[in-house]
């Protein structure tokens, strides 16, 4: 079965996956998640729908790329380029980034940039890491910046 990530509450370790066709959003757990990568708003996924005494839940979930294939887990976090090449990138950006679970330009290119900056605003109001949080218009800078090293790579 396929859906996206309608809501992830990183704070209780749970969210909900909205799925064509059903009433109601099918609730996963992040145990029920792969590897070490936190899910993220609008991660299409394929899992398996389980029938447990509180209702459905998601289980042996794989994260699918906008391509269709399933996406492999990064080893490390040194794949393409550092952040901090990008303009506008310093290093309380890169905490936030990172914590939003995107290491370098490769990963970074990957997001829709509302989805993304949704997820940075969310994360540091709960951290605190900058007083001056990036823009929607920043976020959408650094990823076409992102997309543009790669592209010459």
């Amino acid at each position: 079965m396929k859906g996206i990530i309608a809501k992830y509450l990183s704070y209780r370790g749970y969210g909900f996956i909205n799925v064509e066709g059903e009433d109601k959003d099918v609730f996963f757990h992040m145990s029920k998640f792969p590897g070490s990568r936190l899910p993220v708003q609008g991660q299409v996924l394929e899992f398996k729908l389980v029938e447990t005494p509180k209702g459905h839940e998601a289980q042996d979930i794989r994260v699918i790329d906008l391509d269709g294939a399933i996406e492999q887990e990064i080893s490390g976090f040194s794949t393409s380029t550092d952040l901090t090449e990008l303009r506008g990138v310093g290093p309380k950006y890169v905490e936030l980034l990172n914590r939003s679970k995107v290491h370098n330009v490769k990963e970074l290119s990957s997001y829709t940039p509302e989805i993304l900056y949704t997820n940075l605003i969310s994360i540091n109001e709960e951290t605190g890491i900058t007083k001056k949080p990036p823009t929607l218009s920043h976020v959408e800078k650094w990823v076409e910046q992102a997309s543009l090293v790669l592209q010459e790579a």
